[in-house]
């Protein structure tokens, strides 16, 4: 599968599975995409979600560790547009406010909670980028095949 040219990251969804990463975006062309980084908490396969533990999917395909690919999906990544664009029911998120009553304990949920969607958008897609550019996710990748019994 080729690459597009340009992306538009318009939404975002971080899973409570460990903190499973899906960025929503369209190319120049209007096609939906989506960069996927899974959970790097739990290193087995889970059954239920067979997507490799700590690695990044394209549309749902497998980028090699250090290949090729995911330089360019990085590079990809590295240029992209933001543009918030929920592609969730804005009905059900209206129903969802937050009780002024409320006390938030983590450091990440505060960030969340005064940013922006775009800013938030940001910053998911700067995670994605730095863990995938780190050592950490070289070494993760060799455990997870470890732990599965099978090759990167």
């Amino acid at each position: 599968m080729t690459l597009p040219q340009h992306l538009t990251v318009c939404d975002s969804l971080y899973m409570l599975d460990g903190g499973t990463t899906l960025l929503t975006a369209t190319d120049e062309g209007g096609t939906r995409h989506t960069v996927m980084l899974v959970q790097s908490a739990f290193p087995k396969v889970n059954e239920f979600f067979p997507y490799l533990p700590g690695r990044l999917y394209f549309d749902e395909q497998l980028v090699s560790v250090r290949s090729r690919r995911e330089a360019e999906l990085i590079a990809l990544l590295r240029g992209c547009d933001i543009q918030y664009a929920s592609t969730f029911d804005e009905e059900a998120a209206e129903t969802a406010d937050l009780s002024s009553h409320r006390v938030i304990l983590g450091d990440d949920i505060k960030q969340v909670m005064s940013r922006g969607p775009e800013e938030n958008l940001r910053a998911l897609l700067a995670q994605v980028i730095e863990r995938v550019e780190s050592p950490a996710y070289v070494a993760y990748a060799a455990e997870v095949d470890r732990a599965n019994g099978t090759a990167g």
